[in-house]
């Protein structure tokens, strides 16, 4: 990479890449921090019951259990079907030095 534009696309490659990385991995901690904050308040304020009514039954499961645990999981992979095949960037790194040196561009440095 011995000229100067290549350099300076490479460069443009590389921070167009951390932005995607960052802005993904953002958006993902921010989903798990909105799922945990809910799923810890919805089930702490519904599961602990002084059993003086019948416990609500949805599907077999404790109406707590299922709004507090079941749904929040079924959005997060809702989530990530549409995060990984829509959402989700697919940068181009650039060619792998390997491939020069198999094809007799280069040599791999011994050290």
């Amino acid at each position: 990479m011995s000229d100067p534009t290549e350099a300076i696309a490479a460069a443009e490659r590389e921070a167009a890449t951390f932005q995607h990385a960052r802005r993904e991995a953002l958006l993902v901690m921010g989903l798990w921090v909105v799922a945990l904050v809910y799923t810890i308040t919805y089930c702490g304020l519904n599961g602990y019951q002084d059993g003086s009514q019948p416990l609500q039954m949805i599907w077999g499961i404790p109406k707590w259990v299922f709004y507090g645990i079941v749904a929040p999981w079924i959005v997060a992979v809702l989530f990530t079907v549409w995060f990984c095949f829509w959402y989700m960037a697919d940068d181009d790194l650039g060619e792998d030095e390997v491939t020069h040196i198999e094809h007799g561009e280069g040599e791999l440095d011994a050290t």
